[in-house]
């Protein structure tokens, strides 16, 4: 029988560390929404929470969305700025295998956290020999994907504050899926991924779009085997229609190369489950794969992905791959690929799109997984992301947030104005991203199962603190305009 929620107490924080997830504002810390409670949404930074931080937030240019132009404000970290008019931080350095560098993408049902230099799954590089999470995990630090409600059942942690009560029924915690949002390229025997050696990666830029719910990455990849490339990602999970995301990759190269492009649904991020099943479609472009939480019988959730390509991809070399070294060590990796011809100067686009769904709130969860990642590819990407960021524009308008401009709508030369600022934004928008609105529930033919789960510590994008909701969470939330669910976050006996 599965557990309704896990039910330990929180131990204090570890360090500063554990309030920021990265950039400038995780300051929400998801799951923590007493401390927001206490403290208004428009947090100033002390001194030694700001340095810990890496780099900020990075973020998104909606591809071929008209951008109004307004003042861009420098942050006092380098090479990161914030364009207060249309809601976007932009950095142009990169920091690799950090996970204070990572960004996570939530619609309140499917969550994903990504590296630094795209949509990537990303393992931590050990800092003075540590890449471990904390209490009461303590396991390896790395990027996360999962779906709403998807906790295991197991004996213990690694830690916990009240160790004789495993006796009554163990520990429940959140469990991972494969990680989805993998578009990997490969030209000669050289692949861009999480870990691409950074002499390769030139006029790197990444920007968090909040008005559209978005993360882009544009940069130039110069593998040693081949000619510069111009790459952009971008990527959502969408806010309407609960069970989609995409990806999409455009790749303009300097001179005419071959490249292959990979589709990667990345088991090493299904932690804590069982494999059930996986297929690649030798007619149809999807790849598919399931797991169920440890310890839990009766639910089991699907991840598929539809790859699509334009006219420069060959359609009829799409493969599946099987190389240990794209897929990793998890039964339940799978990948495909498809021959893409880039001619000099001209962009070739691929997009893949997602389509994810558990037992924990749908009856049929394979065909609403396949279902979503086929209507979506049906849809095509442009009016996918159009009904996506309209679903944002009626969620988060610009008289939801606290302002702290000056009349003429120009901000204060003050460093601190600026951050609270921009907290005044990111902090409602990480935790609504972390929630189902009224509008997704009834397009999900009002399925109220979808309103059943209360914010975990970190998220959807992350395991910290296992997934684990306290108590502390117990607040109503309010709506931030008529069409944002009110819901009561409320501890769940």
């Amino acid at each position: 029988m599965k557990r309704a929620m896990p039910r330990n107490d929180a131990q204090p924080f570890q360090s500063t560390q554990g309030l920021i997830r990265t950039g400038l504002v995780m300051s929400c810390f998801v799951g923590a929404v007493g401390l927001l409670l206490t403290y208004p949404l428009t947090w100033s930074f002390s001194s030694d929470i700001m340095h810990t931080l890496r780099i900020p937030y990075m973020a998104s240019l909606l591809a071929g969305a008209s951008v109004s132009h307004g003042k861009i404000y420098n942050t006092r970290f380098n090479g990161t700025t914030w364009d207060d008019k249309n809601w976007r931080i932009t950095t142009n350095l990169l920091d690799q295998g950090h996970y204070q560098s990572r960004m996570s993408l939530a619609n309140g049902y499917l969550g994903i956290n990504v590296a630094a230099a795209g949509p990537f799954f990303e393992a931590d590089t050990p800092v003075d020999g540590d890449n471990i999470n904390g209490w009461p995990l303590f396991d390896r630090r790395q990027t996360f994907a999962t779906i709403a409600g998807f906790w295991d059942e197991q004996p213990t942690t690694n830690g916990t504050n009240f160790e004789w009560l495993n006796q009554y029924g163990g520990e429940s915690v959140i469990s991972g899926v494969p990680h989805w949002s993998g578009l990997h390229v490969k030209i000669g025997d050289e692949v861009l991924d999480a870990s691409v050696p950074r002499d390769q990666i030139s006029g790197f830029s990444s920007t968090l779009d909040i008005h559209a719910g978005t993360m882009q990455w544009s940069y130039t990849w110069s593998p040693s085997a081949g000619p510069a490339v111009d790459v952009e990602y971008e990527m959502f999970v969408h806010k309407l229609y609960v069970n989609q995301a995409a990806v999409q990759l455009k790749l303009t190269a300097s001179q005419n190369v071959n490249a292959t492009v990979i589709d990667l649904l990345n088991g090493d991020c299904a932690l804590r489950t069982d494999f059930v099943d996986k297929s690649f479609e030798p007619v149809l472009p999807f790849i598919w794969s399931a797991v169920r939480p440890v310890g839990i019988s009766n639910v089991t959730a699907y991840i598929y992905s539809a790859l699509v390509g334009d006219d420069s991809c060959n359609k009829s070399s799409r493969t599946q791959i099987t190389d240990d070294s794209v897929l990793g060590a998890n039964s339940s990796s799978i990948a495909q690929g498809i021959d893409v011809s880039l001619q000099a100067g001209k962009t070739s686009i691929i997009t893949k799109y997602i389509g994810g769904a558990s037992a924990d709130a749908f009856e049929d969860p394979q065909s609403t997984a396949l279902n979503a990642s086929w209507s979506a590819a049906q849809q095509g990407y442009v009016k996918l992301l159009s009904s996506h960021i309209a679903e944002w524009a009626s969620i988060m308008t610009p008289d939801s947030v606290d302002s702290y401009r000056f009349p003429n709508g120009s901000l204060p030369d003050d460093p601190n104005i600026l951050e609270l600022q921009i907290t005044a934004v990111t902090n409602p928008f990480h935790l609504l991203k972390e929630t189902v609105g009224t509008n997704a529930i009834v397009a999900a033919g009002n399925n109220s199962k979808l309103d059943v789960n209360s914010i975990a510590v970190g998220g959807l994008g992350s395991d910290s603190y296992g997934g684990m909701i306290f108590w502390y969470v117990g607040v109503n939330f309010l709506a931030l305009q008529g069409s944002v669910l009110c819901v009561s976050l409320t501890y769940q006996l």
